[in-house]
């Protein structure tokens, strides 16, 4: 379960930084881990994409209706 934590408010300075904008924890599911959450921050960080809740939510769909 995600838990507020020092680590986890750090990675998401970082992302911050990187992105700029807050990390979409509302998007992310809550039965992730606080080391996973991170360790997948630091990947899209290093890659230089933010592709963070396409790979949870699986991003635009053009069939979908809204």
């Amino acid at each position: 379960m995600i838990q507020i934590d020092e680590q986890l408010l750090a990675s998401a300075e970082d992302y911050f930084q990187a992105f700029g904008h807050m990390l979409p924890l509302r998007m992310l599911p809550l039965h992730l881990s606080n080391e996973t959450l991170c360790a997948q921050i630091a990947d899209c960080i290093a890659r230089g994409k933010d592709d963070l809740t396409e790979q949870y939510c699986g991003g635009d769909d053009e069939d979908i209706l809204y």
